[in-house]
């Protein structure tokens, strides 16, 4: 199982998967659903009946994947706060965090919506809400592609980032602004005028909550317009007095920061125009907005943890893909490894432990779970695991 996110009630749920006599051997979250589905096995479900049967129970936000050992044509996914979504292959599927963790297999994505779960063959979706009824999700093109993830020639994204910031910020300007006229002038379809707003609420995490402080500074300075500006980890939680009138303006480089996410859906509670600021014009925050003003850089990964996992087409096995930025964790079957699963980091070639060993240390006795989990809570470079 590979999980990212938080299992909030995941000490109640451990407690009753040991009164079942299924005991964990770490202290983590993600082993607990693992338990749990494979308890809903062993009491005689299928894989798809045991996850479905899990699910409900769970809180907080998160995202899951699954594979189940002797099913090596299977993948079951669902989400819940977290993003995921699945990527379209020739004979194979792929799950994935979002559009860039997808762009080096295929730019055909569906995304999931809150609350989905999906069960994916090589050559077949099927995708259930919360309910458990079967529903359609439209299929779509991404404009990301694998070269524009690449570092090219430099050794890390940070080094790149910052030598293609003229570039960049020349690419921005000129698609709002009219040189001929020296005027800004938003692209057709951006029907906001900033003139008849009383107040501009503005909420981003990290960096890009910097660049909202310098936004503030020139809105108020330029506009004349008040503007109002908080981290999104207070913001989601300060139930900020809103009226008609104001906008909300959320700005995240890869449009899945689940922080802005949740103030974003606060806003869009109270009535008002949400604006976005993102580098991924297929993502959930611009999926959500009703203004969306794409910046044009070339998505980075400085310090994101983008993964996947896939069915590949032929053969057997599955690979999974956690890029910081190109670590690749590959699980096979057969060819000369039948009976053991590895895991390599691509980038370095070495091995180690599935969960950081600075962060938890784990004794390799994973081996009578049926399903395995893998920890997204903490970056990692150094994998290994050897189970039955």
């Amino acid at each position: 199982m590979v999980h990212n996110g938080i299992i909030e009630n995941y000490q109640d749920l451990r407690a009753e998967a040991v009164a079942k006599d299924y005991h964990p051997v770490t202290e983590t979250d993600t082993e607990v659903v693992a338990l749990l589905v494979n308890a809903a096995m062993d009491e005689g479900l299928g894989p798809k009946e045991a996850v479905a049967s899990v699910l409900p129970r769970l809180r907080g936000a998160f995202a899951l994947a699954f594979l189940f050992e002797g099913e090596e044509n299977l993948l079951i996914g669902a989400r819940r706060g977290s993003p995921l979504a699945i990527g379209h292959g020739e004979g194979e599927m792929f799950f994935g965090s979002d559009a860039i963790a997808l762009a080096p297999f295929t730019d055909r994505i569906t995304y999931l919506e809150e609350g989905d779960w999906a069960v994916l063959t090589r050559d077949s979706l099927a995708i259930f809400d919360r309910q458990n009824t079967p529903v359609t999700r439209p299929e779509s093109k991404s404009s990301v592609g694998a070269a524009m993830i690449d570092k090219g020639n430099y050794r890390h994204f940070m080094a790149k980032e910052i030598h293609e910031q003229p570039e960049v910020i020349g690419h921005t300007l000129s698609r709002y602004l009219d040189l001929s006229a020296r005027k800004v002038r938003l692209p057709d379809g951006m029907n906001v005028d900033f003139s008849n707003l009383t107040r501009l609420v503005m909420s981003a995490c990290g960096t890009a909550y910097y660049a909202g402080l310098v936004g503030k500074y020139w809105f108020e300075k330029y506009a004349r317009l008040p503007v109002e500006i908080d981290v999104a980890s207070e913001f989601r939680y300060r139930e900020l007095p809103v009226s008609k009138g104001e906008m909300a303006l959320f700005i995240s480089q890869s449009g899945e920061t689940a922080d802005t996410l949740a103030s974003l859906r606060y806003c869009k509670q109270e009535g008002l125009t949400i604006g976005a600021i993102v580098n991924v014009p297929e993502s959930t925050i611009a999926r959500e907005a009703d203004v969306v003003f794409p910046d044009r850089r070339r998505p980075g990964n400085r310090r994101g943890v983008h993964q996947g996992l896939h069915l590949p087409a032929g053969g057997s096995g599955f690979a999974c893909d956690r890029r910081r930025p190109s670590t690749r964790i590959h699980q096979r079957s057969g060819r000369g490894r039948t009976g053991r699963r590895a895991c390599r980091s691509a980038r370095s070639g070495r091995t180690g432990t599935w969960h950081r060993a600075a962060h938890r240390k784990l004794a390799p006795s994973l081996s009578g779970l049926r399903t395995c989990s893998i920890s997204a809570a903490a970056p990692a470079s150094r994998w290994h695991w050897k189970g039955r």
